[in-house]
């Protein structure tokens, strides 16, 4: 097994209680998974045995482990780059870039670790059936996930940009094709922004996740799917021109709570807002 201290460069290690996540870059996977123990690593290798390419086009996965010194690995594809993205919105092409997407990215990632492991302190989420791709558990993992990545801004830096860049980054994603509903956790990062974050900053994480979520008013199956409707109405490559005005015209005020903070970094707020009046938001 290859040795702490020439991994040193390679990788980065985070701990839950006495338990090792082992961050490394994709390009150093093979010498960091010498650092799991012989019997984790073979069963990794097993199950995965294309890995580490498995990771293909996703910016970062990770993978949890019931083992009583290692709880988790993050393999990150591209660490230090930013996502650019791009948006048609009426007439215009618009594009967004968060400042700090790899941080992002691997505290999310981390936050499925946490998860994973913590789950029996953490609060049950709502139910949703599946429907249009959405795959119940799945989803649930991701909103506890983007719930730590809220949880170690407020620690890390006590205020919200970070924060709203995590929300653009789900809209937009959502924009661009609505079979990332999985990763769609506004409804529940969105509603964070009304605390106080020097007083998250005094939780531990599944505190945090029992207070996030009495702030949400739980999402129904018939909700969720109306919204979801609403973004393939609304933001599709064909989608030029608004929608009928009657087309599930009793979401379109909550779609336009969701969706308008993206708009107006993306567009400006005076376009923005005409652009949600045309549609009815």
């Amino acid at each position: 097994m290859i040795s702490l201290a020439v991994l040193a460069g390679l990788m980065h290690l985070s701990y839950i209680d006495d338990r090792r996540v082992i961050e490394c870059n994709i390009q150093n996977a093979e010498q960091c998974v010498q650092l799991l123990p012989d019997e984790l690593a073979h069963n990794l290798l097993q199950r995965y045995p294309n890995w580490p390419q498995d990771i293909g086009y996703r910016q970062a996965v990770s993978y949890v482990f019931d083992n009583e010194h290692v709880a988790g690995m993050i393999l990150l594809a591209n660490p230090h780059r930013n996502q650019v993205y791009q948006q048609w919105l009426g007439s215009d092409w618009y594009t967004y870039e968060a400042a700090d997407e790899a941080q992002l990215v691997r505290w999310h990632e981390l936050g499925h670790v946490y998860a994973r492991n913590q789950i029996s302190a953490l609060p049950e989420l709502p139910e949703v059936d599946g429907e249009l791709g959405l795959n119940v558990a799945l989803y649930q993992q991701e909103i506890l996930a983007d719930l730590y990545v809220a949880w170690r801004i407020a620690v890390q830096h006590q205020d919200w940009p970070l924060l709203n860049q995590q929300i653009h980054r789900r809209n937009l994603a959502m924009m661009k094709r609505d079979s990332d509903v999985n990763h769609w956790s506004v409804p529940w990062l969105l509603p964070l922004l009304s605390i106080d974050p020097k007083q998250v900053a005094q939780l531990d994480y599944p505190e945090f996740s029992k207070l996030a979520l009495t702030l949400v008013k739980p999402i129904d199956k018939s909700e969720l799917l109306e919204l979801l409707y609403l973004f393939r109405r609304e933001f599709s490559d064909g989608a030029t021109t608004p929608s009928n005005k009657r087309y599930l015209s009793w979401r379109r005020a909550q779609f336009g709570t969701y969706v308008e903070p993206t708009l107006v970094e993306l567009m400006g707020k005076k376009t923005a807002t005409k652009w949600t009046q045309l549609r009815y938001f």
